[in-house]
């Protein structure tokens, strides 16, 4: 295992898991009410921690992006196969930030593309 600091926002792990070496990065991106150029400086730094994942791993970026990014409908080109069907809202600036850095690197936001049947008090009750 190799866990390597980028940043206080980003961390980087390497593992093998049954003989596959996947790499999660671990992130918590600046809120809405930091100035553009402290998100530019993280996602720039993002886009660098993420260029440098070996293209034989398999890759996970996961956290907290503080970003809203609405929701695809399916007339709209845009983010397709990047952002699903399940989301709700407007998609904010942290989240056309987000959108930007997964269509520059082929990556999916995985929940927008799985349907909740359950609420959050659902997966709360034992």
């Amino acid at each position: 295992m190799e866990i390597e600091c980028i940043s206080d926002r980003i961390i980087k792990v390497t593992i093998k898991i049954k003989g596959q070496i996947c790499t999660i990065i671990g992130v918590y991106a600046p809120t809405n009410k930091h100035d553009i150029e402290t998100k530019i400086g993280f996602y720039s730094l993002l886009d660098k921690t993420i260029q440098s994942v070996s293209k034989k791993h398999t890759l996970f970026v996961c956290g907290d992006f503080n970003a809203r990014v609405g929701r695809s409908r399916k007339d709209e080109n845009q983010w397709h196969g990047i952002l699903g069907n399940y989301g709700s809202g407007q998609s904010n600036e942290n989240g056309l930030l987000l959108l930007e850095t997964c269509t520059t690197h082929n990556l999916r936001i995985a929940m927008q593309h799985i349907l909740q049947t359950q609420t959050s008090r659902d997966l709360a009750t034992p």
